[in-house]
């Protein structure tokens, strides 16, 4: 496969939030817009489902790459298994 195989969309706490999680692209592949074909397919689900936003806790050296798309961060930066992330939020027109 060429993109990480546990993408998962699942609701949020808040009503039409939706957080996206397992987002992965494997290296040789990178630059193929793939990640972006991703995450593309995943707003159309989000919509599908009635949702408004979608939030993700990205790794902070690809925060660039989800500003491009749309998404802004907000919040802290913490450490998710040593690797530094930020929480990115991306609200959805219908």
């Amino acid at each position: 496969s060429l993109v990480g195989s546990e993408m998962c969309i699942r609701d949020s706490s808040k009503p039409g939030e939706f957080i996206l999680g397992r987002l992965a692209v494997i290296s040789e592949c990178r630059g193929m817009n793939l990640g972006s074909d991703m995450i593309q397919k995943a707003e159309e689900v989000v919509r599908e489902k009635g949702g408004k936003s979608i939030s993700l806790h990205a790794q902070c050296r690809v925060r660039a790459f989800y500003e491009k798309l749309g998404f802004c961060g907000y919040g802290v930066e913490d450490e998710d298994e040593g690797c530094p992330h930020c929480w990115m939020k991306k609200q959805l027109s219908l």
